[in-house]
């Protein structure tokens, strides 16, 4: 689990998440651009009559 959140890049390495991805996962409320949660919406909205 220390490795959660982190991604995997060439030969392993493990690095930090990117600034513009971490702000993406965050809500509007927590400072971030609410990207994430606009996208989960709109998958929702694509997917529904399927469902």
């Amino acid at each position: 689990m220390s490795s959660n959140g982190k991604f995997v890049e060439l030969w392993g390495k493990l690095t930090p998440a990117r600034k513009d991805i971490v702000l993406g996962s965050k809500s509007r409320e927590e400072g971030g651009s609410g990207m994430a949660a606009d996208f989960w919406e709109w998958c929702g909205k694509q997917i529904a009559e399927f469902v």
